[in-house]
């Protein structure tokens, strides 16, 4: 059984609550999102946060996904002498291309949800602090964490996810600047 210190300062999670536009029904899926393999092994084997960050990443594939289709739709629709064919391989192309770790890893610091103080590591820190990569993986860590406390309700984590990914910016960017037909 977690101790008090163990369990993620409340400010903390009111902080992430407000960033995120979410209140937790489960606190302890938010605590988990923000607990990383190193302090989970020194601590009883808590669960950390990889499952989360895989059903956060198929999260977001998912509404980027049905963004890039979107737009893509409306841009025909706009020019369709400009706008080719949105075949397989340019959807993945264009989904990998905006959904990066470093894109994801700005997100999370803009927002403020890659703060030192969330993240619960154990006494050995592993090398990827304060990389991107793990910047990234905790904002995948949070959608994760919604999706299961939100019991995977769309609607909230449609807000949730366009919130913190700003995909709509990001797609007129690429589009503007790299789409080729």
């Amino acid at each position: 059984m977690e101790t008090n210190q163990q369990k993620m300062k409340e400010e903390h999670k009111n902080e992430i609550e407000n960033i995120i536009d979410y209140k937790f029904i489960d606190a302890q899926l938010l605590h988990q999102a923000y607990m990383h393999r190193s302090y989970a092994n020194e601590n009883l084997h808590l669960p950390y946060n990889k499952a989360l960050e895989t059903i956060g990443d198929a999260v977001i594939q998912y509404f980027v996904t049905i963004d890039i289709i979107e737009w893509h739709k409306k841009e025909c629709e706009k020019n369709p002498w400009r706008v080719g064919e949105l075949t397989k391989g340019k959807l993945t192309e264009i989904r990998k291309d905006i959904v990066k770790n470093c894109y994801l890893a700005g997100q999370a610091d803009t927002l403020g949800l890659a703060k030192d103080e969330y993240i619960k590591f154990g006494n050995k820190k592993p090398k990827e602090i304060g990389e991107e990569k793990l910047r990234a993986g905790l904002l995948e860590c949070v959608i994760g964490a919604v999706a299961l406390d939100s019991k995977h309700d769309f609607g909230k984590l449609q807000i949730v996810v366009t919130k913190l990914l700003d995909a709509k910016n990001a797609l007129r960017d690429y589009f503007n600047s790299r789409f080729e037909c």
